[in-house]
């Protein structure tokens, strides 16, 4: 896991101050949001969907990422394995609701963000940067 650290320190109350913005990678191709399914009169996650915002949540926290208080700024860059067509939006959601309660209190937080795609056939991944907004 590759974690960088840079900008300026924050305090994080009785554990270390940590330096913000924070930047990780979550290795393997990324998933996309999928609709909620419906089944047996319930309403459900579909398991890739989960399994993939765990994953998120699982190298933020491993990064030091804390939820921030305030407007927050977020980047992703999306590295994809293949040219297939895949929607960022999607993808772009499911990282944020992952963040919720991780990053920030809630994604309505994300006053700024930036994204991109590129192709690495050999390394998918997707790097994320979470800071405050300026």
């Amino acid at each position: 896991m590759l974690v960088w650290l840079q900008g300026l320190r924050v305090a994080a109350g009785e554990e270390e101050a940590v330096t913000l913005p924070i930047s990780f990678e979550v290795p393997g191709c990324p998933v996309p949001k999928q609709r909620p399914r419906f089944g047996r009169g319930k309403t459900y996650t579909p398991k890739a969907t989960e399994d993939y915002e765990r994953k998120v949540r699982f190298y933020a926290l491993a990064a030091g990422l804390r939820p921030l208080r305030g407007d927050v700024t977020f980047s992703v860059l999306i590295y994809l394995p293949d040219r297939r067509r895949r929607d960022r939006d999607n993808i772009e959601k499911a990282i944020q609701d992952a963040l919720n309660g991780v990053a920030w209190q809630d994604d309505s937080q994300v006053a700024e963000w930036h994204g991109r795609r590129e192709l690495d056939p050999s390394n998918p991944r997707v790097r994320i940067t979470v800071g405050p907004a300026r």
